[in-house]
């Protein structure tokens, strides 16, 4: 994925439409902030910019076009053939992942856990180890 769309990153439009890192976005939330984006970018093709919809968009496709979600698409095509079986979706940060995992952030000076409740797909979601990315190197 070359990231030259235009099309505006979904998490950033939220943050400056008032949305705030702890509440609930879910995908739909993410795409319909896109939707009201007035114009892209830059013209598509023109630039290179990273931009999680992108992400989104191709999850989608892929979901659309093969009738099922991307965590079986990925588990059948990437996790199944390199046994990397320490690696789990988590599609929504408001649950825990296999074994309670939760993220954490610095913050005044302690490790704080991390609130977040976001939903996502094709841009984020995965949860490895070291050993299962050794792997998929």
């Amino acid at each position: 994925m070359q990231n030259k769309s235009g099309i505006r990153d979904q998490w950033t439009l939220a943050m400056l439409m008032g949305a705030r890192a702890e509440q609930r976005i879910t995908l739909n939330d993410g795409i319909d902030v896109v939707k009201l984006a007035s114009e892209s970018m830059f013209p598509p093709g023109s630039q290179q910019l990273y931009c999680n919809a992108n992400f989104e968009i191709l999850g989608l496709i892929l979901e659309a076009s093969s009738g099922e979600p991307h965590e079986a698409l990925l588990t059948k095509n990437i996790v199944a053939p390199l046994e990397i079986y320490d690696t789990y979706f988590a599609v929504d940060t408001a649950v825990p992942v296999v074994g309670d995992t939760r993220g954490y952030r610095f913050h005044d000076g302690a490790w704080v856990e991390e609130e977040t409740a976001v939903e996502c797909a094709g841009s984020a979601a995965i949860v490895s180890t070291i050993d299962d990315l050794m792997k998929w190197a």
